[in-house]
């Protein structure tokens, strides 16, 4: 019998940080959550705004098309963040 062969699993969580405007982020969540949990949030910074999405490295169009659908929606802004970082004077910086 032929089986076919599976690439491995991923080792790690892709991510996605994004900055939206304070009120929309319980509107986010559920949306996020009408996706069937698409994407896991964190919220980062709650006086700035940013978010954190956390998804399967398999699923990143999926959270690309969801980002999409939701710019119709709010202004939102993707971050190019490191894993690490933190505020310093209302910026925020990678760490060290």
């Amino acid at each position: 019998m032929f089986r076919p062969v599976l690439s491995s699993p991923a080792h790690w969580s892709a991510r996605q940080y994004i900055r939206i405007p304070r009120r929309e982020i319980v509107f986010f969540k559920f949306m996020l959550e009408a996706e069937h949990n698409l994407a896991l949030m964190t919220v980062v910074d709650k006086y700035d705004a940013v978010i954190a999405l956390r998804f399967a490295p398999g699923q990143q169009w999926e959270v690309q098309d969801f980002l999409s659908r939701m710019q119709d929606e709010m202004p939102l802004e993707l971050l190019n963040l490191p894993t690490r970082f933190v505020k310093q004077d209302n910026e925020v910086v990678c760490s060290k």
